[in-house]
Parts: structure tokens; sequence; C-alpha cells
């Protein structure tokens, strides 16, 4: 009796341990999949605030036709803007260069890797600049443009087993990005 009642009790202890177990690492699971879930909605809603205002900036410059400023070492012309009124000197002598909104991009890019705050740049299927050309993400990104959506993001590992966030907004060509892109087939209410 004593052995049976002793086995009863091991026999229950044990079973109380497995579903407290299961249970557990149940709840832990769930723990994970809602953190990793709340990360990736975090990274996505501050990168598409990112993109909106730096999209805000672009329609800035592109609504002014570019903007002039001084050539210095670290802004020489831009060779894939091909404007007679590209570079231009001031009654005073000062050599001003026109920036339009690829350019600035690009120039905000490599300030922003520089200080090691984030990484991005422009790209798209059909290039001025090649050295915007797409890699394979890129270009499945922009394919999804081509069907209607308006962004692609994916959360990923990456190097050294670090998770990374990758996101990519669609630019919508207005009656101001015109002017440069419409020799290369560009109309207002395309993607770029």
């Amino acid at each position: 009796m004593e052995t049976t009642r002793k086995s009863s009790l091991f026999f229950f202890s044990l079973l109380t341990s497995i579903v407290w177990t299961v249970v557990l690492a149940g709840l832990l699971s769930w723990n994970i999949a809602t953190e990793l879930q709340q990360t990736l909605d975090q990274a996505t809603h501050q990168t598409r605030t990112f993109f909106k205002e730096f999209l805000l900036a672009r329609f800035w410059n592109s609504l002014h036709g570019g903007v002039y400023v001084p050539v210095t070492k670290e802004t020489q012309p831009n060779p894939y803007l091909d404007e007679k009124s590209r570079d231009v000197v001031t009654t005073e002598g000062l050599r001003l260069t026109k920036i339009n909104p690829a350019y600035m991009t690009r120039q905000i890019a490599a300030i922003a890797a520089r200080r090691g705050e984030f990484r991005f740049h422009i790209t798209a299927l059909q290039l001025i600049n090649p050295e915007n050309k797409p890699d394979s993400w890129e270009t499945e990104a922009l394919q999804q443009f081509g069907t209607g959506k308006k962004e692609f993001y994916e959360m990923f590992e990456g190097e050294e087993g670090i998770k990374e966030f990758r996101y990519m907004g669609a630019i919508v060509y207005e009656e101001s990005c015109l002017p440069c892109h419409s020799e290369y087939g560009a109309a207002e209410g395309g993607v770029g």
C-alpha cells in the first residue's frame, strides 16, 4: 500500500512537472513571438516615418527645381544632372552647383553612413546613375511596387547572426519630378 501511494505521488509529481514545463514552454514561445512582432512593428513604424519625412524633403527640393549650393571638395557637380543651368557663378565669383533630390539623397545617405546612424539609398529598375543599381532584395521590392505595393520590409538574420531590418518604400512621381525623369519614361503617379 505504501509503495502504491509513493508510486502514485511520484506519478502525480512527474505529471504536474511535465504539464508545468509544457505550459511554461508555451508561454515562453508566445512571449518570444510577441516580442519579435513588437520589434518588427516598431522598426516598421520608425522606418516608415523616416521615409515619409525624407520624401517631404525631396519634394521640397523638387518643388524648387533643385537648390544651389557652393561647390566644395565634398560637393562636386552632379555628373548625372544633364541641365544647362546645373553650374552657375554668382556676381561675387562664388561657384554654385544645383543639388537635385537624388543627389541630395546620396549626400545625406553618405553623412548618415559616416555617422553610423543607418544606411539608406535610392534605387530603381530604370537607372540614371549606375551606382544606384538594386541588389536582389531591392529588385524584388521594386517588382512588387510595379504591382501596386507601396512598401516592402523584412526582418532577417544578417552577418554574425545579428537581426537586421530592411525597408523599402515606393517613391511616387509627382509633377515636380517629371522635368528630370520624364525622358526615362516616368509619368505622374508612377513609381520610381
